[in-house]
């Protein structure tokens, strides 16, 4: 395989990785998809079987070697999902009961659901009653 696939494959794991949390898991694999990329460029790899069996090898030993501490690294934020409701977060546009908006929390912009009956104004604060992957489903502040 062309060693431009495993690198441009690579950064997109890692990059996905900053917009879908998912425990490191796509971050190790991206990883690893830009060291075989690197080898493979080199030219220290050549086939795609070797490949193959370079790109495991490499994640499977950066996973039991960093899997840990990455996962740690993410626990000293304390910013785990079940830390998310109560949280008080800025809407940033009006949003009508049911609809989708965006807001501000912990400094990084986030996707809302309005699940309140009355309408979150621009600028108001709302609390966070829970969270469905990277949507945060809030209500007004009272």
């Amino acid at each position: 395989m062309s060693p431009w696939v495993w690198l441009v494959l690579g950064i997109f794991l890692v990059a996905v990785e900053l917009f879908v949390p998912s425990g490191f898991y796509l971050f190790i694999v991206g990883l690893s998809c830009v060291v075989v990329g690197l080898l493979a460029a080199t030219g220290i790899v050549s086939s795609f079987a070797v490949e193959a069996i370079v790109f495991c090898v490499v994640a499977i030993g950066m996973w039991v070697l960093f899997g840990s501490r990455l996962r740690g690294l993410l626990g000293r934020k304390g910013r785990y999902a079940g830390q998310l409701p109560g949280q008080v977060v800025r809407v940033s546009s009006n949003l009508e009961p049911g609809q989708h908006g965006t807001g501000e929390l912990w400094g990084t912009q986030w996707r809302l659901e309005n699940i309140d009956s009355a309408t979150l104004m621009a600028g108001s604060e709302a609390v966070v009653v829970s969270a469905a992957g990277v949507t945060l489903h809030v209500k007004r502040k009272h």
